[in-house]
């Protein structure tokens, strides 16, 4: 038989997550973040607030958000986690798109890193 019950978190144990563990939106970096529509563990609107984090704390720019149409927890295909890691570089480094396609490993992904790109990286 299970038996279910509910519990709270110490008030120290919570004040420590409210100190030290809560994403203030203020970013000094580029930040590219990939996200499942479809994630039953850690739903698509977490994206939406914490956009809304970065747009309050002025890092519009430097956050990228790309959404992946498809069912599952970080659900994603080689060929788009790569396009994302190269976004972040070009983001990062000031590298042209042409050096990051070179960067790839073949023919194949670098046509899906495109495809991403005319889609949601432009």
């Amino acid at each position: 038989m299970l038996v279910a019950f509910r519990c709270t978190g110490s008030p120290s144990a919570l004040a420590e997550i409210s100190a030290h563990y809560q994403t203030s939106g203020r970013l000094k970096i580029p930040l590219v973040t990939m996200h499942t529509t479809g994630d039953p563990i850690v739903p698509y609107w977490h994206e939406t607030l914490y956009l809304g984090k970065v747009l309050a704390g002025n890092s519009g720019l430097l956050h990228t958000n790309i959404p992946i149409f498809r069912y599952g927890h970080c659900n994603f295909k080689a060929s788009e986690a790569l396009a994302g890691f190269a976004l972040l570089v070009l983001k990062a480094s000031g590298m042209e798109l042409l050096e990051v396609l070179n960067l790839l490993p073949d023919f194949e992904t670098r046509e899906e890193f495109l495809s991403l790109w005319e889609k949601h990286l432009r």
